[in-house]
């Protein structure tokens, strides 16, 4: 699984670009699911280097989760115990 991998690719603004490509509508653009799936994704020659973005997009997103649980939990102890 690469998901971290596409998790980051498409966050570029190459990825960005392919999407705004397939939106439709005049007023408000809008991109289905099956665009999104028919955007295309480099795999790179070097494994490790993919394999290794793959696990620290996903470390990132772990983390990130952990901080917002903390974040939580300080605001619940500030709602309880201090206001």
């Amino acid at each position: 699984m690469l998901s971290g991998y596409l998790y980051i690719w498409l966050q570029t603004e190459y990825a960005n670009k392919l999407m705004q490509a397939t939106a439709y509508g005049s007023v408000v653009p809008h991109i289905e699911i099956t665009h999104i799936k028919e955007i295309p994704v480099p795999l790179l020659k070097n494994k490790s280097v993919q394999d290794e973005s793959n696990r620290i997009a996903l470390e990132s997103n772990k983390m990130r989760y952990e901080a917002y649980k903390a974040e939580q939990q300080a605001m619940k102890i500030l709602n309880d115990e201090v206001i």
